[in-house]
């Protein structure tokens, strides 16, 4: 389950110390820093028993976590932790053309931190997550009327949304069940959410093919890091069928048009580079970008 664990470089199953929203960091000499529900706090830690001790201690409200879980703080070896307080600022969605030029807004100003924005395929409508009241939850915004509509409501963070290509679901990313699994819904906001894959491993959607028959996501192993599969949406019990999970780490990965060919980013060489291969059949990798390059399209 998420949460802060500690473990030992001998080896050896880690131990599960607390619920967290963020990362954790070791405050010297015998304490843990991290985020929970928008409050930096910090706990006792006692090695020997592998727990956290004493009372909960409030170091600073309203301090943020980004979508890799990393707090808006950093702890010094010599006891002095630094911290960002405030709210999102305001993040306006934007239309560029093929030029890179900026040719209008797309809604207003949203001071909620909205972020993986994805077009719905008829382009009337932007699926994202928000962060509203401290929660983060998938949200619709109408591109020619205007407004937000909630399409989520769990406690717990839902994100990555990803649009069927008729437009008629959506799936997404969530905590609920304590790592983050894959969840489908209808777009309309009726019906019930449902659980697409379950593994003790965070994943995530990254597409949706065209022909509406494979949904991309990526897996984190905790030994071969950031991996990509597909699931078959046309059968029964949809199988995972693996697509890159090499040592490296894979990920944001968009298939082609055609659905022949899914471009993804790998730090396979060093450093993130995008590289294209045949799908669903493996058969070879060429790499497209130089000198880096990283979310293609």
């Amino acid at each position: 389950m998420a949460g802060i664990y500690l473990g030992s470089l001998d080896g050896g199953a880690p131990t599960r110390l607390t619920a967290a929203d963020s990362a954790g960091a070791f405050l010297p000499p015998d304490q843990v820093v991290f985020v929970r529900q928008g409050t930096l706090v910090a706990r006792g830690l006692d090695l020997a028993r592998g727990a956290l001790t004493g009372d909960t201690v409030t170091l600073a409200d309203r301090v943020g976590v980004d979508a890799l879980f990393r707090g808006g703080f950093a702890v010094s070896g010599t006891g002095l932790v630094a911290y960002r307080t405030g709210d999102y600022a305001a993040r306006q969605f934007t239309w560029f053309d093929r030029t890179g030029k900026a040719v209008g807004p797309a809604g207003e100003p949203d001071a909620n931190g909205p972020d993986f924005p994805e077009l719905s395929p008829d382009d009337r409508r932007v699926a994202m997550r928000r962060t509203a009241k401290g929660n983060g939850d998938v949200w619709l915004l109408d591109l020619g009327r205007g407004g937000m509509t909630r399409l989520t409501f769990n406690v717990d963070l839902d994100s990555n949304p990803v649009w069927s290509p008729d437009g008629l679901r959506i799936a997404f990313g969530s905590i609920r069940a304590g790592t983050f699994d894959l969840y489908v819904k209808p777009s309309n906001g009726s019906g019930d959410e449902e659980r697409l894959v379950e593994s003790p491993n965070n994943k995530a959607p990254q597409d949706w093919s065209r022909d509406g028959r494979w949904l991309m996501y990526y897996e984190l192993s905790p030994v071969t890091g950031r991996d990509l599969w597909a699931l078959d949406m046309t059968s029964p019990d949809r199988p995972p069928r693996v697509v890159a999970n090499t040592p490296a780490n894979e990920l944001l990965a968009q298939l082609s048009p055609d659905g022949r060919s899914v471009a993804y980013q790998t730090n396979e060489s060093g450093r993130f580079e995008v590289v294209v291969q045949p799908f669903p059949d493996a058969g070879g990798k060429w790499q497209v970008s130089t000198g880096g390059g990283v979310a293609p399209r």
